[in-house]
């Protein structure tokens, strides 16, 4: 645990371009690979290619999204001959997750083989590729043409374990994660409905992670009481 360092990249705000010349500007940057620009690539790049010039390691274990961090750690690793560990947590949700078996219209299918074809060159030379959904998996070993692995979140027991007395006047539920306007919440929205209307149930929802999509936000917001609501 002594050897645990934990490196701060400098950060730079990117410039805005006019609404005339921002479509023009991303069309490009996804032409040449750079995606989540948002997070400027030579930031992450320049800082972490000093610091294994300083240093050497025995792998470069990166997460994605974003993709920025994919693509710096490809040629870090690439660059310095070190193994390259990744580990998907989405990747094209629209289409391997939501709208499977439906195609794409002509715009997002030809951004997604633009995507498709950086992700196959940054994921290539991987050492070990792991992913949170099997439909990411399957991609990667079909599309891609390399192993990978579904590697579920699990849990940590010893956290499960609680010696504070707890308040059980009400029951709360947690659902974690970002949701998407194309996924079928119905059966959500319904249930929701049902606890709601049990004036007995004491019930809270912590929806965290909701507020990424403002719009599903607010019907949630609808559905259930400001006072057993938190997102």
């Amino acid at each position: 645990e002594n050897n645990l360092e934990v490196h701060y990249l400098p950060y730079r705000s990117i410039k805005y371009y006019s609404k005339l010349l921002s479509p023009l500007k991303t069309i490009w940057q996804h032409l040449i690979g750079n995606y989540n620009y948002e997070l400027r690539f030579s930031q992450f790049y320049n800082y972490s290619r000093q610091l294994l010039q300083r240093k050497s390691f025995d792998y470069i274990i990166t997460s994605t999204p974003p993709l920025t961090s994919l693509k710096c750690a490809y040629r870090l690793a690439k660059e310095f001959e070190v193994k390259l560990i990744i580990d998907i947590r989405d990747f094209e949700n629209d289409i391997l997750l939501y709208n499977v078996g439906r195609k794409p219209n002509i715009l997002r299918n030809f951004q997604h083989k633009i995507l498709a074809f950086h992700f196959k060159k940054w994921t290539k030379s991987a050492f070990l590729i792991c992913t949170a959904s099997p439909p990411f998996t399957d991609y990667i070993i079909h599309k891609m043409g390399k192993s990978a692995f579904t590697l579920n979140n699990g849990f940590n027991e010893e956290l499960l374990t609680l010696n504070e007395k707890q308040d059980n006047q009400w029951f709360t539920i947690t659902v974690i994660g970002s949701l998407y306007e194309q996924a079928n919440i119905s059966v959500m929205e319904e249930t929701i409905k049902l606890l709601v209307r049990q004036a007995n149930l004491k019930i809270k929802f912590n929806l965290i992670g909701l507020l990424v999509n403002e719009k599903l936000a607010r019907r949630f917001e609808n559905l259930i009481p400001k006072e057993r609501l938190t997102l």
